[in-house]
């Protein structure tokens, strides 16, 4: 025999249940999209950078890219910094600090 406490309770318990399973499947998809994602997250921050920095030193970046023997016609900063920062996204830290207790 049920009584109106004991589905209460049965009603709250799935509720706390389907919460943390909602919070776990969204963890998930997040770790599992974040190798894809990430990248497309450096070419912007990396587009918007190349913009700034070009503003103030295009010609001195460009020079020096030059001497080093890259052909930089027809590329704008933006363009640079975007592919710097869409490869610099494979290059993060990936250390781990796990304390003892």
């Amino acid at each position: 025999m049920t009584t109106p406490t004991t589905s209460r309770l049965a009603l709250v318990l799935t509720l706390a249940f389907w919460r943390a399973a909602g919070i776990r499947a969204l963890r998930t998809v997040l770790v599992t999209a974040a190798p894809f994602l990430l990248p497309l997250v450096g070419v912007l921050f990396g587009a918007f950078a190349g913009l700034v920095v070009g503003l103030f030193f295009e010609q001195t970046i460009i020079g020096f890219l030059t001497r080093l023997g890259i052909d930089m016609t027809g590329f704008a900063m933006w363009q640079i910094g975007a592919s710097l920062g869409f490869l610099g996204a494979f290059f993060r830290s990936s250390s781990v600090n796990r304390s003892k207790a």
